[in-house]
């Protein structure tokens, strides 16, 4: 079922398990000075998948990847049925078991609102800036509801809603369902989610701002088509590593920078949200949360079951969330960066919001305390040429440094407990 409940809520459980985007650490009994903004972790996104039409005789079985998706979305966002075969049209996509009919009801205010979260977590671009990314890692070419279409085949033109005509006879107005065709390798399940999802993310990781390579022994953790994220979840000094699944609302927090499982499994939020971490009470222990880019909202976890703070809303459609001690109180405040204008907001308060240019579109984020004077400063990971630029207090470069190959996914950290944060790569 989905991890959001009625009235907003969030439901959360507690478990000792497995690892995504989080807060640096502190010294023992320093509050965190640092968080990092969320990177994704896949192989080279697909293109825009082939239109091929059905052909030969009807499927007697639908496809993997159409059963697949189907067990993604209605574990992650519920769903009172699917239909997967239809052989009275040939020309349908049901005809070759290459599509999915969601079943949910339109007019429900509740059914809406998770198939929004669907929606926007397939059709959003991702962190590098590639449009539809999901969708086209699952090799989704078409999505029906509600009276609108948009076709995202390699041939169509413009990939955006449009009026769907259903007065046609034999024609649904898909309000009772969300309805998905997929290319021959989405069916087949052989896309880049599927093969991203396989693969053990490697971590190479530096205790040096300045050096170009890693010191610290590569290991592998966690899985892939996930967010990574670092963060102290047990108040050692030093920061561990996150993973979290945005198809099922599940963090996993390991302790130690090694292979193994985690520490902690935490399920909080919903399909599609976004892992937040950071010392939302000033205790020197990293917490984590979740924002929902629907509604642009920010929801806490407190690991130590203390209660959490209330939910924020802030932020535009398209915004990626950051968090960070952007005045060095010793808690953690929220911000966002819109990769459209290369633009950071830092949340100081409620009335206080402070607002940054830097780098180009297609930059990832990043945020850490690279002087350590405990306060968290900016900078952006340019997966174009896998370099790191580090920006001071007051959005100026101080630094960057080149690290690893071109195309890898940052993540940051205190990996040592000295004061500071420094930069690492993870690669599938």
């Amino acid at each position: 079922m989905s991890g959001r409940i009625a009235g907003g809520l969030r439901a959360a459980g507690l478990a000792a398990t497995v690892v995504a985007v989080a807060v640096a650490g502190s010294l023992s009994g320093v509050a965190p000075a640092a968080a990092q903004a969320p990177a994704s972790i896949y192989s080279p996104i697909d293109a825009y998948p082939p239109r091929v039409l059905p052909s030969g005789n009807c499927a007697t079985a639908p496809t993997p990847g159409a059963v697949e998706f189907q067990r993604i979305v209605r574990t992650g966002a519920g769903g009172t049925w699917e239909g997967y075969i239809n052989c009275s049209d040939s020309s349908s996509y049901h005809y070759a078991g290459r599509a999915f009919d969601w079943g949910m009801n339109a007019y429900s205010a509740y059914d809406a609102a998770r198939v929004n979260e669907v929606l926007t977590w397939l059709l959003s671009s991702d962190d590098r800036g590639n449009p539809h990314a999901n969708a086209r890692r699952f090799g989704i070419g078409e999505i029906i509801w509600n009276r609108q279409i948009i076709s995202l085949w390699d041939t169509t033109t413009s990939k955006t809603w449009r009026p769907y005509d259903c007065t046609a006879p034999g024609r649904s107005c898909h309000t009772d369902h969300v309805h998905f065709s997929f290319s021959p390798a989405g069916g087949a399940g052989t896309t880049s989610f599927y093969g991203s999802r396989n693969g053990i993310p490697k971590f190479a990781l530096s205790d040096s701002l300045t050096s170009s390579v890693s010191t610290m022994a590569v290991f592998g953790y966690g899985f892939g088509a996930a967010e990574i994220f670092s963060g102290d979840w047990n108040e050692d000094g030093r920061d561990g590593i996150g993973i979290f699944d945005p198809t099922t609302a599940n963090f996993y927090l390991r302790n130690s920078l090694t292979g193994g499982a985690a520490d902690h499994q935490i399920w909080f939020g919903s399909f599609g949200d976004k892992p937040i971490a950071g010392d939302w009470d000033g205790d020197g222990q990293d917490d984590i949360g979740v924002y929902d880019p629907p509604t642009q909202r920010f929801h806490f976890f407190m690991l130590n079951g203390r209660p959490a703070p209330a939910s924020i809303f802030y932020g535009s459609p398209g915004d990626r969330p950051l968090v960070g001690d952007w005045n060095g109180d010793g808690t953690d405040e929220v911000g966002v960066y819109n990769p459209n204008n290369s633009r950071f907001y830092q949340r100081w308060s409620a009335s206080d919001t402070r607002e940054f240019w830097i780098g180009d579109p297609g930059d990832i984020p990043v945020t850490g305390d690279w002087d350590g004077n405990r306060t968290t400063e900016l900078g952006v990971y340019k997966p174009s040429n896998g370099f790191f630029h580090f920006m001071n207090g007051n959005g100026q470069e101080r630094s960057r440094i080149h690290y690893g190959d071109p195309g890898k996914s940052p993540i940051v950290g205190d990996w040592d407990g000295r004061p500071g944060d420094t930069q690492g790569v993870v690669l599938l």
